[in-house]
């Protein structure tokens, strides 16, 4: 019994439980979307078929998959944290169009530095950017009172739209398509997998979960955070 009690501690039960809801949450979102793609007249089963197929059937997908799931892997730590702290903050994807935006801005006009230099600097500018973003949120909901979540997805209509017009005219590079100018080499990450979009960016996601993980669960402020 004290084996057993040694074992299912409160914190690893906590962990269970969240690893099951997790679960049952995919679980049920291909369940509704099967149900989906079956009203609309085609097979489910050949729709995940496809879906499996374009994610994880070969080396160069599993990696691409991997590529798109790094950011999805930031704007969920974000989230996460501020839910600890009894937050809502549902403005993460204003804030990731911000911080990406501003990260390119300083990419395209820093001076030419070696790489060692200029990714840091990017990333913290993009990290700035979406955190005083973010932040008139929080400023708005201290001074005032107001609620951060009307304020936060009125702030992601705002920020996407924003952040589309400046790519759209002032910044827009020459040519059709809407983009900026091609970022300079020094300014991204270094490549995991030739041909793909898998960097070491996913390396920096990993880390920063086992960052956050401990802060968490092994500090004193994430004790109280948690509390």
């Amino acid at each position: 019994m004290k084996a057993r009690e040694a074992v299912l501690t409160p914190e690893r039960t906590d962990l269970l439980w969240d690893l099951l809801l997790s679960v049952l949450a995919i679980l049920l979102a291909l369940l509704l979307g099967g149900v989906l793609v079956w009203a609309l007249g085609e097979s489910p089963w050949t729709a995940y078929q496809a879906l499996w197929k374009g994610s994880f059937g070969d080396a160069r997908s599993l990696a691409n998959t991997l590529a798109k799931a790094t950011p999805l892997v930031f704007v969920g730590l974000s989230v996460g944290l501020a839910f600890r702290c009894g937050l809502f903050n549902i403005g993460a994807e204003g804030q990731l169009y911000v911080g990406a935006f501003c990260g390119v801005l300083a990419a395209l006009y820093l001076p030419s530095m070696p790489k060692l230099i200029t990714l840091p600097v990017v990333i913290v500018a993009g990290m700035l950017a979406a955190g005083l973003w973010g932040a008139v949120a929080g400023f708005l909901k201290a001074k005032y009172g107001t609620h951060e979540v009307v304020v936060t997805v009125m702030g992601n209509y705002i920020a996407i739209n924003l952040t589309s017009y400046l790519v759209n005219y002032p910044f827009k590079a020459p040519g059709q398509v809407p983009q900026t100018e091609i970022i300079p080499v020094a300014a991204t990450f270094f490549k995991l997998v030739p041909r793909t979009q898998l960097t070491t960016a996913f390396l920096l996601a990993l880390v920063m979960v086992l960052a956050v993980y401990w802060f968490l669960w092994k500090t004193a402020p994430g004790y109280e955070i948690r509390a």
